[in-house]
């Protein structure tokens, strides 16, 4: 059966976010009320990655991993995860829960009752981001 949703993860080196990933993302998933695959892309990790997606995928049915040989950049493996994905509708999400999963739903809904082909959001508030915050040198 072809699942109405694929949600295309690329991961690289994300065993410390997977574990709080599944508790967010499986309820999302399950509580939509329509078939879904993930497709997990593990990039080439060095890390534990590859055997925490294994053992989740055991107990998750609809968790796919595709595995790249070596590290080959975020990019090319959404790319991958395109490819591989079979479902009607296709969300990228990146591992460590910058975008949050719950807006999927949202997303989904919208993508129905208006017909479109893509739906993408935009974050209104990057004010905890910390990586990009600009800090004000003092003299």
């Amino acid at each position: 059966m072809v699942p109405e949703l694929s949600v295309v993860i690329p991961m690289y080196n994300e065993e410390q976010v997977l574990p709080l990933l599944v508790q967010r993302l499986r309820p999302v998933l399950d509580g939509l009320g329509t078939s879904y695959e993930v497709v997990a892309v593990d990039d080439g990790s060095k890390d534990q990655t590859a055997v925490l997606l294994q053992r989740y995928r055991r107990e998750w049915e609809q968790l796919r991993v595709v595995r790249l040989r070596a590290n080959s950049g975020h990019q090319a493996a959404i790319s991958a995860g395109l490819v591989s994905a079979h479902g009607d509708y296709v969300v990228t999400l990146d591992a460590d829960l910058q975008d949050p999963p719950e807006t999927i739903a949202d997303m989904l809904r919208v993508a129905h009752e208006e017909g479109v082909d893509v739906v993408y959001g935009v974050r209104s508030d990057r004010s905890t981001d910390t990586f990009f915050k600009r800090e004000t040198a003092k003299a």
